[in-house]
């Protein structure tokens, strides 16, 4: 009886025990069977970390225009230069520039200035002092990818009125734009403005020396007045102009550095917020100063050349051999349009005689001239091209 009654006992403790285990509160069998998984809380705000990142990283855009105009000195078709092209009644410019058509078809605007007329053969061709060189020599550089001529110069009356129109339809012809001279006052009040690349370009060019007086067609070459300046930029960018870019012919022959009169008409130019001035006549390369200016409430970049130097001509002399190529980025986002980057290269006139009696000359770009140790020039160029990057750094500011 009595091993009844434990029997009975010890049933009753594990059978109470088991209840205890599965009902009680002793988490112990979370390590046997895991427990049910929990819906995860559904919420709106991104995590923590994607929230930090996306407030880190500012919102671009990209402009809705942008392009490169670039810009060389002086072209300056002496008797020299196309008796050595001359075969027949034909010259040929080309090869002498072959060598810079891909870094000028690369821009979208090319601005150069041309000092020798392209009147016409029935002028008679001639070099200093009455410039008239072959229209051949217009075509060569539009074959390299010069798109736009100024001829604000102090040779360019110096066939008279007509030549002035022939040598304009001339440019037209081959398919170039001419600024700083007109054929008639119709013509010389309507400022020119390039659609290039969906920027409005506006284009002006001016001279402070003339050989021969105007007379009663004062329209014909671009006088440096300081108040028809002011009053063709006005004009310029009242007609929708966003880039304004001006060439000067100023200065004193063979100086490395600007007169008194370069520089007042730079500061009036300024004043007017013009964005790019080109200077040439010196026959020299004279500083660059890129600089940030103040125009009507806002600050710009302004690019001032005081003389680009020559880019082509006949002149011996070392410094007149070597000139400035200019690329000028620019862009228009949010409606501002605005310089964003400026570049430089020296171009240099090669001068080698030929043995008859002739020389050859040809353009080369001088960023090459470490890879030229075995021509003749070699030191000459090197020189030079460091000689003109001190002259363009003088005026930094």
């Amino acid at each position: 009886m009595k091993k009844y009654l434990i029997v009975l006992c010890l049933i009753a403790l594990f059978i109470s025990g088991c209840l205890r285990i599965e009902t009680g509160d002793d988490p112990i069998h979370t390590v046997l069977r895991p427990p049910s998984p929990v819906p995860a809380k559904e919420s709106t705000e991104l995590p923590q970390a994607e929230t930090e990142e996306e407030a880190v990283q500012p919102e671009t855009t990209e402009p809705d225009a942008k392009i490169t105009i670039s810009a060389v000195g002086d072209i300056i078709g002496s008797t020299e230069n196309y008796q050595s092209v001359k075969t027949g009644d034909v010259y040929e410019f080309s090869g002498q520039f072959r060598e810079l058509r891909e870094m000028f078809l690369s821009h979208d605007l090319t601005i150069a200035n041309l000092v020798s007329p392209i009147a016409g053969a029935d002028y008679g061709y001639s070099g200093y002092p009455r410039y008239n060189a072959p229209r051949e020599l217009v075509q060569a550089i539009a074959d390299i990818g010069i798109d736009a001529l100024s001829t604000a110069n102090r040779y360019a009356f110096d066939l008279g009125a007509r030549a002035v129109n022939s040598n304009l339809n001339n440019i037209q012809e081959i398919g170039l734009r001419a600024f700083g001279t007109a054929a008639n006052q119709e013509q010389a009040d309507q400022p020119l403005i390039l659609d290039v690349g969906g920027i409005k370009v506006g284009l002006a060019s001016y001279t402070s020396l003339l050989n021969q007086p105007l007379g009663n067609v004062s329209y014909a070459v671009s006088m440096a007045d300081p108040q028809t300046i002011e009053q063709d930029i006005t004009k310029l960018r009242s007609q929708g102009a966003e880039i304004i870019s001006v060439n000067m012919y100023w200065g004193d022959e063979y100086a490395d550095h600007p007169n008194a009169e370069q520089t007042e008409l730079m500061d009036l130019l300024e004043r007017l917020g013009v964005d790019i001035v080109l200077g040439s006549h010196p026959h020299v390369i004279q500083p660059l100063v890129v600089k940030t200016i103040e125009f009507e409430g806002r600050q710009k970049t302004m690019v001032q050349a005081y003389s680009l130097g020559n880019f082509y001509s006949a002149f011996l002399m070392g410094r007149t051999k070597t000139g400035l190529m200019l690329a000028i980025d620019v862009a228009r986002e949010a409606g501002l349009t605005s310089i964003t980057d400026v570049r430089h290269k020296l171009v240099y006139n090669h001068q080698v005689e030929r043995g008859d009696g002739q020389i050859d000359y040809r353009l080369i770009d001088l960023d090459t001239v470490e890879e030229r140790r075995n021509d003749v020039l070699y030191n000459e160029m090197k020189s030079e091209r460091d000689r003109a990057e001190e002259i363009l750094r003088s005026l930094d500011e």
